[in-house]
């Protein structure tokens, strides 16, 4: 995949396997299982642009789910996402991403690949709306978002800017039609917590 630019859609796609995945971890196991720490250089993708991850820490909380582990898995996504939107390396800062993403000042956080060479199909409506969550999720301790609430949103981004251009590469229900995740994902919180012990 060097050298290769991915394009807005595989970006976001990424960004919903990756949310997904997480949120499985989560709560598919009677104790649930955090990703802790995941870097970008632990999340491979395939030909198909379908993301892996390896070489991962996993972490379990003792006998009971925390709200602050499944904040800070949050967090983590978030600092990804800017990366995965930016083009900018995790450790760099990302202070002055945000101010700029709630300015509205996108052109000059956006991956520049994306700009050059009709990369970005999307509508700003769509860019603004995923940027705006990656910034809400760097903030997670403070709004209490959880990775359910944050893959359910990228998927319905997604799916409601679906019809803004006539050059969307993957579709959701391609990417997840052999899949229990939207089952999952379309379950409330509540319920999803209430089901783990």
């Amino acid at each position: 995949m060097k050298g290769r630019v991915l394009s807005w859609y595989h970006r976001v796609n990424v960004a919903i396997e990756l949310a997904s995945a997480l949120t499985y971890l989560q709560a598919h196991e009677a104790a649930p299982t955090f990703l802790h720490d995941l870097r970008s250089s632990e999340i491979f993708l395939d030909t198909d642009f379908t993301a892996k991850i390896a070489g991962y820490k996993l972490t379990r909380p003792a006998t009971y789910y925390s709200a602050s582990h499944d904040q800070d898995v949050v967090c983590n996504f978030g600092h990804l996402l800017i990366e995965l939107l930016t083009g900018l390396r995790q450790q760099m800062p990302f202070d002055s991403v945000a101010p700029k993403v709630r300015e509205g000042r996108l052109h000059e956080v956006i991956d520049p690949t994306l700009l050059s060479g009709k990369q970005l199909p999307a509508s700003h409506d769509e860019v603004r709306k995923v940027f705006d969550l990656a910034v809400r999720c760097l903030s997670s301790a403070e709004n209490g978002l959880c990775m359910l609430a944050v893959a359910k949103e990228l998927m319905h981004i997604l799916r409601d800017n679906n019809g803004s251009s006539s050059k969307i590469e993957i579709s959701l229900e391609e990417t997840f039609s052999s899949s229990s995740l939207l089952q999952m994902i379309s379950m409330s919180p509540d319920t999803l917590h209430h089901q783990l012990p």
